[in-house]
Parts: structure tokens; C-alpha cells; sequence
């Protein structure tokens, strides 16, 4: 053998054993050094597992790693990996780079946990944020990653915190282009995921850390269950069960002007229930449509919120153990702005309320859908403008409202759920808590800001009624009363002295008619008011339980025509009614004294005011003074038949009027027409409608 020929058969062995060895190691050598090394991890943490099998596959730089598991000695299954499969370049990692062209993962199992305040990851123990000193030295160039694909499939990962097990199920993770070094990070992503039974996302996120932080994330499914997320969220213990969904775009944006926006065509919250200390709240479904929500985060300052979109609720309960204080079918906005920057304001063109329920009181023998205090078909209002010191609407339109007011035996509102904690147990207490002078205000002391209100009008449509029961009398009073026409308008307290205008018109099921125009300074001190109330065809006879005690008399026929003209303060004012009765007769009632006591019977005296066609015609100015009077200002029936005792009795007139003294005192001044009544308040007591100690004269009916 040629001296040349020997050495190049050096050289190729040489060759061959650079080339054989290496991959002899890495074919052979690597799997043993695997196997072994993770035995030793496994009798170092007291584990029990099958050792991973590595196959290396040199023609396309691919790795395999198959069989991988990872136990308790209990059996618990801590770590499955079935398979994974990763193709590198080899020749990046001389220049500091793990360039991974693919890594594809399937049928991951983990376990995830907290014990205390350390997580475990597959029973290993993650190592806690410790500082490493100040340890000097240079640092060597960092690493960088690049993954050109990469795909998660069903991945099972249970996650232990605070006695709650949720079991996340990954069912495709998919990495692109993730860039991860000096210069940042980079990737975009789809995941599809569902937790626990059914909260589930599928998105697409593009995230960029450099130059400033970036995410955009594309959500074609969010659902998240409130169930679902107990291991994971303290959630408040009043809050029940919600649901909700979410399509749409999240961007984040970093940097020196740093917000987060979100567009969404439809966000719902569905079957919402919560407790709020005695009432609890239940709304089906909740729904934001065409959203934009933009946060602006200024360093060091509040972050500022800008939200439009529509919303719709329905249906809403809010009920408390004594029933419902609120609900409605359905609540529509059609469009509104919410901004927080920093005051709080909501607008809002319209809002609409559909089937409104309001205190729907529950009583034994009830049905679920017994008549509330104030129900509509629909409630519209307009332009809608709310700070947290005013609130401004156009107008509020009621439509099919219906109203029951209902009286007990004990004349108790019971169509009325009591306010908490606003029940005062005796009248004693109740007279108590009125007769209690004010505190008077410190001199110079400064004026809270108080709350705004403005409402330019208010309507009620001919569809609309008002139905009363009263229990408290024999029989029971029932009349219903039906709205033509209800307006009230320039409702506001900013300026105390300009009144609200109010015209109404309706007409009861006994066929009468009423109206009534008034001119009312609610906010003003003290409270002003003037108004013209007009009756026609007001049915006495049904009147008649209210006055037999006080009169002696049961009115058997007889109806009566009224103009009353009235203006003043609750504690000063004064009127003239001008009343017509037509057809009215009377009868004595046996065995009362009342109708017995007087110099000229009751009914004796009312055919002397007759006319030729047999109506009674009576003009009654009247004047109420606080303090100084002792009857309501429905009594002017009770008015009209002292007028006719006295017509009939001048010389009588005072030992006439005595039976009666309760009901009315009339003192004659200048002539048979002039009358000078006197009033003094009814003393209430609260969430009562009826007087304590007295019985209501309801007119007019």
C-alpha cells in the first residue's frame, strides 16, 4: 500500500469515527441518558413513571419523544405525554439560536396545583422569585427562540387551587412565528379550549412586546359560566349564577398612551342572579349590541371609559321575601354613550320599558301573577342625560298603565311592599316621630349640592286605569277609574318657585266624569298650589258607606255636579266648590241617633233647598288654616248637608251643626252663603293610607 493511499485511509476513518461516533451517541447514547436520568428523578422525588423512548431521525433533523408518564405512588396521574415531535436546525445553535422549524404535541396530561403558597406543576415544586445577589461577572449573549410552527393538541391540564379542582381541556393551541430574544417577543396563535363543563374560547392573538406592547386578539367564541370559574375567581358571596358570551376584537396598546379597545357585535349576560342584602335579583339575559369600549390608562391617573352600543334586558325581577318590587318583560336602548372621564355620564336617545311591574306585594292564597300597585304595557322615555348630580328626560310616556289601590280592614295600603326599616309599629310612635321639632340648621352653614331633576313632560294614554278596593268599609268600596287624558309637565327642582302644569281627564265605571288643571311648586318652601277640579255625574250612592256613621242617613239616590277652585300652601289655603245635586234622597238608618238628634230631620231639610226640578244648587267658599280644623278636604258631601240644615234652621243653626261637629264646623259670618271651614292634617302614620283614628272620605268617585 502506496504511502498516499494509507494516509487517505487515515483520513477517512478519521472521518468516519467523527461522523459514526456522534451519531452513534445521539442514535443510542442520548435515549440511555434520558432513561437514566429521569429514573433518578423519579427516586428523587418519590415519583413513579414510565421513561420517555427518544428516537432520532437524521434525514429531516427530527426528534421524537413517545411514552412519557409521570405518577404519585397513590396512582394519581400526574404527567402524560404520549408523543411529541420536534424538527430543529442543528447548525443555529452555534450562533446561540434554538431554531425549531415544528414541534407538534398531542394527548398532554397535567396535573397543576397549590399546596400553601407554592404551585406544583406534575408534583415538581416551581422554584420561588429569589434574588440572586450580587453576583458580578459578564453576562453571556442571551438565546434566542425561533418557532416556525407549533401545535398543542387535546391537552388535558387539571388545575388544584383552594379546594377546587377545574379541568382545562386545550383541544388545539397553534403557534406561528414565535420570536422570542433581545429583541422581544412575537408569535400569533389560535386557540380552541374549554373549561370545565362549558365556559369555552376560540381566538386568534397576534402579540408583539417591542417596540411597545401590543396584543390583538380576534374572540369568535367567549363563554364563561360563573360555575365554571369558582377555583379560579372570588367571586362575591351575593352573586349567584351568570353566563357570559362574547364575540368580537380586544386590542391592547403599550407605550406612552397606553388603552385597550374592544369591538363586539353582541356581548350577553345570561341568567343573572344575585342577592342583595333582602332582595334578590333575576335577569335572563342581558345584551350589549354594536359595542365599542375604549380605556384610556394614564399613568398615575384614573383610567378613563368610553362605551356605546345598544342594550337590552329582559326579563328583570327584583323580589324581596315580601314580593316584587320591580320587574319588566323586557328594558330596550337602542342606543347610548357611557363615558367615565373622570365624572360618570350615560346618554341616551330613548329607553324602552316593556310590561313594567312595580311592587307586586305576595299574600297568602295569591296567584304568581296577582294584580301589583302599578303596571304598563310600555314605558317610553326620551333623551336621556345622567350625572351623578342631575337627570334630565325629555319626556316619559306611559302606555296601558294599571294601577290597583287596595285597602285592607284595617284601611292599610297592601298593594304596597313597606320600605325596610321605614315601619313605625303604633300610632303613638308614628304621632311621635311627626310631632319631633326639626333640628335647626347651623347660620352660615353651606348648602349641600343636592341632585337634579328635570322631567319637560309626563303622559298617560287613554288605555291607562286606576282601580280601588277598600276593604275597610261595608260593603267594600270598589270604583274604577279610567285615564282619557294625564299630561304633566316642566317637572324640575332647580328652580323650586316654577311650577309643574298638570291636566288630567277620566271618567269612573258609575259613568262620571272628572277633570282636573293644576299649577304645583312641589320643591318650592313651602309647597304652593292652585287648581280647578271639575265633576260631573258623581254617583252618591256608592259614596254612602263613607257618610252613614257621621250623617244617620244612607243616601239611596242622587248625583252631584262639582266646580272646585282651590289654591294656597297645605297649611294655608283657600277655595269656593260650586256643587249641584240632582235626585237626592235620603233615608234614616234604624236604631241611629244621629238622624234623630237634630231640631229638623236631615232629610226634611235637604227638600226645602230643592228646586222646581228637584236639584240643589250650593256655592261653598272654604278656607283651611293648620291647626285649626277638623276634617279632610274630600268632606264636602258631609258640607252639603250641614248647608241644608242650615238653610232650613237659621235660628237653629248651632245646636243643628252639633251631631256633626266631627265631620264639619260652620259658623254663619254674613249671610246663608258665606261658610268659613276649617282643616287640620290628618295624622298618618307611615306606609299607611289611611288616617290614624279616622275613617277616608274617598271623592270623587
Amino acid at each position: 500500500m502506496t504511502p498516499r493511499r494509507r494516509a487517505s485511509l487515515i483520513v477517512a476513518t478519521i472521518l468516519i469515527i467523527l461522523i459514526v461516533v456522534p451519531l452513534a451517541l445521539i442514535q443510542w447514547g442520548l435515549p440511555w441518558a434520558i432513561r437514566h436520568y429521569y429514573t433518578q428523578f423519579l427516586n428523587a422525588h418519590d415519583l413513579e413513571g414510565t421513561p420517555p423512548v427518544l428516537e432520532v431521525h437524521f434525514l429531516d433533523s427530527g426528534l421524537s419523544l413517545r411514552g412519557l408518564t409521570l405518577r404519585k405512588p397513590d396512582g394519581t396521574l400526574l404527567l402524560s405525554l404520549p408523543e411529541i415531535h420536534v424538527r430543529v436546525e442543528a447548525p443555529a445553535l452555534m450562533e446561540r439560536q434554538i431554531h425549531i422549524r415544528s414541534l407538534s404535541v398531542a394527548d398532554v396530561r397535567v396535573d397543576i396545583r397549590q399546596e400553601g403558597n407554592q404551585w406544583q406543576v406534575a408534583g415538581i415544586p416551581l422554584p420561588g422569585s429569589q434574588n440572586s445577589g450580587d453576583e458580578s461577572g459578564p453576562e453571556a449573549p442571551p438565546w434566542t427562540l425561533r418557532l416556525d410552527e407549533g401545535a398543542l393538541t387535546s391537552a388535558r391540564l387539571a388545575l388544584t387551587r383552594a379546594g377546587y379542582t377545574d379541568n382545562l381541556a386545550i383541544d388545539a393551541l397553534r403557534i406561528q412565528r414565535l420570536r422570542s430574544g433581545a429583541s422581544g417577543l412575537s408569535a400569533t396563535l389560535q386557540l380552541d379550549a374549554l373549561l370545565n363543563h362549558a365556559s369555552r374560547v376560540v381566538l386568534s392573538a397576534e402579540v408583539l412586546s417591542q417596540p411597545a406592547p401590543f396584543i390583538h386578539a380576534t374572540l369568535e367564541t367567549l363563554t364563561l359560566h360563573r360555575e365554571d370559574l369558582e377555583g379560579l375567581v372570588d367571586f362575591p358571596a351575593e352573586m349567584g349564577n351568570a353566563t357570559l358570551d362574547l364575540a368580537g376584537e380586544v386590542q391592547y396598546q403599550g407605550g406612552e398612551q397606553p388603552g385597550l379597545t374592544l369591538k363586539a357585535p353582541a356581548i350577553a349576560l345570561r341568567n343573572l342572579t344575585a342577592k342583595v342584602r333582602e332582595l334578590s335579583v333575576d335577569a335572563a339575559e342581558t345584551r350589549l349590541n354594536d359595542v365599542q369600549l375604549d380605556i384610556l390608562l394614564p399613568e398615575g391617573q384614573p383610567p378613563e371609559i368610553h362605551l356605546t352600543g345598544g342594550l337590552m334586558l329582559s326579563p328583570l325581577s327584583i323580589e324581596g321575601a315580601a314580593g316584587q318590587w320591580l320587574g319588566w318583560q323586557q328594558l330596550s336602548i337602542p342606543a347610548f354613550e357611557l363615558h367615565q372621564a373622570p365624572e360618570l355620564s350615560f346618554r341616551a336617545p330613548q329607553a324602552i320599558l316593556t310590561d313594567l311591574v312595580v311592587s307586586r306585594v305576595r299574600q297568602p292564597g295569591d296567584t304568581p301573577d296577582a294584580p301589583p300597585l302599578l303596571q304598563t304595557r310600555q314605558l317610553t322615555l326620551d333623551r336621556i342625560d345622567f350625572t351623578p348630580d342631575r337627570l334630565n328626560l325629555e319626556s316619559a310616556a306611559f302606555e296601558g298603565a294599571q294601577s290597583l289601590v287596595a285597602l285592607d280592614a284595617s284601611r292599610n295600603l297592601t298593594t304596597l311592599i313597606p320600605l325596610p326599616g321605614a315601619t313605625v309599629s303604633t300610632t303613638e310612635e308614628a304621632t311621635e316621630t311627626r310631632s319631633a321639632k326639626p333640628v335647626p340648621a347651623q347660620e352660615n352653614a353651606p348648602d349641600a349640592p343636592g341632585f337634579r331633576f328635570a322631567l319637560n313632560t309626563l303622559t298617560l294614554d287613554s288605555s291607562s286605569a286606576v282601580y280601588i278596593h277598600d276593604a275597610g268599609v261595608n260593603p267594600p268600596f270598589d270604583r274604577s277609574l279610567f285615564i282619557s287624558r294625564l299630561r304633566v309637565t316642566d317637572i324640575q327642582n332647580a328652580e323650586p318657585d316654577r311650577p309643574l302644569h298638570v291636566e288630567a281627564a277620566l271618567s269612573t265605571d258609575a259613568g262620571a266624569e272628572l277633570s282636573w288643571k293644576a299649577d304645583i311648586r312641589p320643591f318650592a318652601t313651602p309647597v304652593a298650589f292652585t287648581a280647578n277640579l271639575t265633576g260631573k255625574q258623581v254617583a252618591l250612592p256608592r259614596l254612602s258607606v263613607y257618610l252613614e256613621d257621621a250623617l244617620g242617613y244612607r243616601i239611596e239616590s242622587g248625583d252631584l255636579d262639582a266646580m272646585v277652585t282651590i289654591q294656597g300652601t297645605p297649611e294655608r289655603f283657600e277655595g269656593n266648590a260650586s256643587l249641584t245635586l240632582a235626585r237626592l234622597n235620603l233615608k234614616g238608618l234604624s236604631g241611629n241617633t244621629a238622624s234623630q238628634s237634630t231640631a229638623i230631620p236631615l232629610d226634611v231639610a235637604l227638600n226645602q233647598l230643592k228646586e222646581g226640578d228637584g236639584t240643589i244648587s250650593l256655592d261653598i267658599p272654604f278656607r283651611q288654616e293648620a291647626g285649626k280644623s277638623d276634617v279632610g278636604l274630600g268632606s264636602f258631601v258631609g258640607l252639603i248637608m250641614k248647608k241644608a240644615l242650615y238653610e232650613a234652621a237659621k235660628s237653629y243653626v248651632v245646636n243643628t251643626f252639633v251631631p256633626y261637629a266631627n265631620v264639619v264646623s260652620v259658623v254663619a259670618l254674613a249671610g246663608e252663603q258665606l261658610f268659613r271651614l276649617r282643616f287640620e292634617p290628618l295624622p298618618m302614620p307611615p306606609d299607611s293610607c289611611c288616617p290614624a283614628g279616622h275613617k277616608w272620605i274617598i271623592w270623587p268617585a
